[in-house]
């Protein structure tokens, strides 16, 4: 039984008071670390790298359980997941004191020294195991079957074959080279897309999705289907400036399901329509999902052009939702938020709160004047404490 719960994902503690406190230093270093590194370059690319997956690594085993469980009250962190996050942070460690020497290496020329093998191994494996805990057996079985197939390519007949793959080459090609964990996806992750996320959860922070939802409110409140309405608005503005379907629906959809809700909607409707109004704030300009930084890297498009060119289909996915809730709404004969409540206009809620137009316009403006997009959100008013 309890080997049949390692084959599933883990869950997401509810850590004391003590490991939170610990968490959130952990997560201000990180910070720290991000900053200055990601926005000017003050920091090597494949340091940087391999520091942003020694943290998320930590974090995950400090936040996440190896097996799901029944929730506690609080829950400390065990002993082997304590042991697990300290080598994750002392890998990053040795990147960054041998960083130097690990950037003008020859891959597959330069042997391996014993501290490599531990570190590289290391690296391999948490990064398996924090595959197994957040996403499931699923991805982590697909990834063992690539990894397997490294080693026995050899002894495979026809086009399916390979000349094969030692252990130490397999080792220094995953870690100590931008083919493996810290390809791509990982260099958007750690310039862009926290650079994005930051500032978007720091608008956010500062009022910016209260601001949202009363605009979203002040201007589909009366109509028919009203809530669900709000809730597509709503989504759709904050998407703007998170690009994160998660982050969405964790800032409007507390707000707009319940209140979706409480007016008569079913709980399958409710959900339904914050999951598909948040899921657009990945293909909502001026800030996209993932995919959008992949394309700039990868292909070399600069990220005005792919911004431009995805205005238009966002604009018919969201006009397309807000004709289902409409005549959804019509159909079931659904009822505005209050017929008899007095409604804030759109133009009170901007004239109250027009200082929160200005990050969003200097970000559009300075990715317009082609700035790298990670200089763009550092220089926009929000990430200084605005």
């Amino acid at each position: 039984m309890r080997l049949g719960l390692f084959f599933k994902e883990g869950r997401r503690r509810k850590l004391s008071p003590l490991w939170s406190r610990i968490v959130g230093v952990l997560v201000v270093l990180f910070a720290a670390v991000e900053l200055y590194g990601a926005p000017f370059g003050f920091i090597d690319s494949f340091i940087l790298r391999s520091l942003f997956v020694s943290f998320a690594i930590t974090l995950t085993f400090i936040c996440y359980t190896p097996v799901r469980t029944e929730p506690g009250q609080s829950e400390n962190v065990p002993v082997p997941d304590i042991l697990l996050a300290c080598i994750s942070l002392a890998a990053g460690a040795y990147m960054v004191l041998n960083g130097a020497e690990l950037v003008t290496r020859w891959t597959g020329v330069d042997p391996l020294t014993p501290a490599d093998w531990l570190v590289t191994a290391a690296f391999v494996l948490l990064t398996l195991e924090v595959t197994r805990r957040t996403v499931g057996p699923v991805l982590l079985g697909i990834i063992l079957v690539f990894i397997v197939y490294n080693f026995v390519g050899e002894y495979l007949p026809g086009y399916f074959g390979h000349r094969g793959s030692t252990m130490e080459v397999f080792l220094d090609r995953m870690v100590y080279t931008y083919d493996g964990i810290f390809g791509t996806p990982v260099g958007v992750a750690c310039t862009y897309v926290f650079m994005f996320v930051l500032f978007g959860q720091v608008f956010n922070a500062a009022g910016g999705g209260n601001f949202f939802f009363r605009l979203a409110a002040s201007i589909a409140g009366r109509m028919r289907g009203g809530p669900a309405k709000i809730c597509v608005i709503a989504s759709a503005l904050y998407g703007t400036l998170s690009g994160s379907p998660v982050s969405d629906v964790v800032t409007t959809g507390s707000i707009t399901i319940p209140l979706m809700k409480r007016l008569g909607y079913g709980e399958t409707f409710s959900g339904a329509v914050a999951a598909s109004a948040c899921s657009g704030a990945s293909i909502l300009p001026p800030i996209m999902g993932t995919a959008a930084f992949l394309m700039v890297d990868v292909a070399g498009i600069p990220y005005i052009e792919i911004a431009i060119a995805a205005t238009l289909p966002a604009i018919i996915y969201y006009f397309g939702l807000m004709m289902q809730v409409h005549y959804r709404a019509v159909l079931k004969g659904m009822r505005p938020i209050s017929e008899d409540t007095d409604h804030e206009s759109a133009w009170t809620v901007l004239k109250e709160n027009w200082l929160y137009i200005i990050p969003i316009a200097l970000l559009v403006t300075l990715i317009i004047q082609l700035m790298t997009i990670t200089d763009a959100v550092a220089r926009s008013p929000t990430t200084v404490g605005f």
